[in-house]
């Protein structure tokens, strides 16, 4: 058995849990390589080595530097054209058997053994740029930070709560660089730069801008006083009800109550940014932040479609390959996805990422034509595929995100219940 084989079985049998098992990706191997013979004993020697997983790695790296951003140059949604790159990045985790625990640290009872997917992705190309994967016991934060050197003059980085640091916001804007984030309960919003005590900023709102729906402001946050934009968003009673016996639930579990400060943070949706006002309303950043969406939405058809987190095996080397072969299948898969969604924007319609994944898995697609016989012919299916059953359906009542920022719907006129058309206020 060669590399290119073993390469091939572990991406090509990815797609299908069934053939997970030593004796399925035996048989899969055959049908690939009718001159191999290898016994599954003889097959798990070779996928438990550690040199297997080391191999698979370099492999998928050698695919994510595969581009194809000169054969098929997007036009960016309305919203993302200001900026250089738009990085979004979160994390997934799977979990694994319990006697891996040594070498992948769960986080807790609940999952002894578990693995953590790192991705970070541009949106403008929709380049998976890397996939990392870490322990589950390594903050966010950390990897914000570890990730700052991609960071590029007129770069747009967005994260979700858990990845949220002030040094490293601080760090994107000295690098001349934008961030929007979300605002953390727990983080200390100063309205001066040399105010000692924090504001509550929620009491401040209410009794400033009583009436207002949507609200923005300069403040500085945290102890390293980053100075920023903050744009508040009141949410409606019911929601503002809903999130608020939430709360009361966490707080109880954990022996705690939550404080009224607390409490009357969440009569507001906060996000902060750095993005001047010239460039992006404060009606639209909400609505700019749902690009983080994407990212929820990859990892939700990478373990329904494609069964990322199904990873049997109790052997550290074993979960390594079957990770990195799926790894190197789902970027050849968003390789097809990127240049079907060139194709489809020329007719003013959005590809869907399930329905291509799906399509692809049908019939081998996958197995027969990427990996073994890419031709002209399947080029050509893929073209009479796009409009008929690649594309996201049309919606008459809710849009589509990119359409959204296409648009720059408000957010208000998205997600919130809103009558009346009351202006923004500025302090």
């Amino acid at each position: 058995m060669q590399g290119e084989s073993f390469v091939e079985l572990m991406s090509a049998a990815s797609i299908d849990s069934k053939t997970a098992s030593l004796s399925g990706l035996s048989s899969t191997l055959r049908i690939l390589n009718p001159e191999v013979d290898i016994t599954a004993q003889a097959l798990m020697q070779r996928i438990n080595n550690p040199s297997a997983a080391t191999f698979l790695k370099k492999v998928f790296q050698k695919v994510l530097e595969i581009k194809i951003e000169d054969i098929a140059k997007r036009v960016p949604p309305n919203l993302l054209q200001p900026f250089s790159n738009v990085w979004i990045e979160d994390c997934s985790e799977c979990m694994l058997h319990g006697a891996l625990q040594n070498e992948f640290k769960g986080s807790g009872e609940a999952s002894k053994s578990s693995v953590k997917i790192d991705l970070i992705y541009e949106m403008k190309q929709k380049n998976i740029h890397s996939v990392d994967l870490v322990d589950r016991r390594s903050p966010d934060q950390k990897l914000a930070q570890k990730h700052l050197d991609i960071v590029g003059k007129g770069d747009l980085v967005i994260r979700d709560l858990g990845f949220f640091d002030s040094t490293v916001l601080n760090a994107i804007d000295e690098a001349e660089a934008f961030f929007l984030s979300r605002l953390p309960g727990c983080v200390n919003v100063y309205l001066n730069k040399d105010d000692e005590v924090p504001t509550d900023i929620a009491k401040y709102l209410s009794r400033k801008f009583p009436s207002d729906s949507v609200i923005e402001i300069p403040v500085f946050i945290s102890t390293e006083k980053v100075p920023c934009r903050m744009i508040a968003y009141r949410a409606p009673q019911e929601v503002v009800n809903q999130r608020r016996r939430a709360a009361i639930k966490t707080a109880k579990k954990k022996g705690r109550t939550p404080t009224e400060e607390r409490l009357r943070r969440l009569d507001f949706t906060f996000f902060l940014t750095n993005v001047p006002v010239e460039i992006l309303q404060a009606e639209v950043v909400g609505t700019l932040y749902t690009v983080r969406w994407q990212l929820e939405l990859i990892f939700k058809n990478w373990k329904s479609s494609l069964q990322i987190n199904y990873l049997k095996g109790t052997d550290p080397n074993r979960i390594r390959c079957l990770l990195y072969g799926k790894l190197i299948m789902i970027t050849l898969m968003n390789l097809i996805y990127k240049l079907l969604d060139w194709y489809a924007q020329q007719t003013s319609r959005e590809i869907s990422l399930h329905k291509v994944v799906n399509w692809l898995k049908r019939g081998d697609k996958f197995m027969r034509w990427i990996l073994r016989d890419p031709n002209l012919n399947f080029i050509k299916l893929l073209e009479q595929e796009i409009l008929k059953t690649l594309c996201k359906d049309k919606r008459k009542q809710r849009k589509t995100t990119e359409q959204c920022l296409n648009m720059a719907i408000s957010y208000e006129d998205i997600y919130v219940k809103y009558n009346g058309n009351k202006p923004v206020r500025t302090r």
